[in-house]
């Protein structure tokens, strides 16, 4: 997401939307009728038959979310995008060019991830992504069975930054049973994991 800090600027993250990309188009290979909502300046799906809708910060993809959710039914929700935690405090105009210094006043966002069950409905298959940088497989871990719990998750697929490259991109896919998986892989093939078991754990 993209967050205003005054009428031209913005904050945001390093995240690219590959992997949202990948598991759209990986979804759809499967036999799956795909929407994606993706950030305007993030990667788009190969597939040239999967909906897609753009969204610029964290507010326009939670009404999105909302209005999808609550609009027609869904099997499963992956919620993948890199959400802003904290967003500034935006400014009327634009800031001087001129200053030395500027100083941006950030408040935490209320978390969408936790909204997701009540919009989805009981029998929708919900999916977190977890990120995590300098950690260990055990707090990884952790963090991941935290968010399972907290946000009333089926999944969360989660990532340990430090351990991504181009050619690598390895998860722990954490399941609520308490089942986990470690993922070895490139993008494409991580999220055709993922696709399978989400379509397998739909269908059972």
């Amino acid at each position: 997401t993209s967050e205003k800090i005054d009428d031209v600027r913005v904050v945001t993250n390093i995240s690219t939307g590959r992997l949202g990309a990948a598991i759209a188009d990986a979804f759809g290979g499967l036999g799956a009728d795909v929407l994606l909502l993706r950030a305007r300046n993030a990667a788009a799906p190969s597939a040239l038959s999967i909906r897609h809708e753009e969204f610029f910060s964290s507010g326009d993809l939670e009404q999105s979310l909302e209005r999808s959710l609550k609009g027609e039914r869904f099997h499963a929700v992956l919620m993948a995008a890199a959400v802003a935690d904290f967003v500034p405090v935006c400014q009327v105009g634009k800031i001087s060019s001129e200053s030395e210094r500027i100083t941006i006043d950030l408040k935490r966002r209320a978390k969408i991830l936790p909204k997701l069950r009540e919009w989805g409905g009981e029998d929708c298959v919900l999916v977190g992504f977890k990120l995590l940088s300098r950690v260990s497989d055990e707090e990884l871990e952790a963090s991941a069975s935290a968010q399972l719990k907290r946000c009333a998750l089926d999944f969360v697929v989660a990532n340990e930054f430090s351990n991504l490259s181009e050619h690598s991109h390895p998860i722990l896919l954490c399941r609520r049973d308490g089942c986990t998986k470690k993922v070895n892989g490139s993008r494409v093939e991580v999220a055709l994991c993922i696709a399978t078991e989400v379509m397998r754990y739909i269908q059972k």
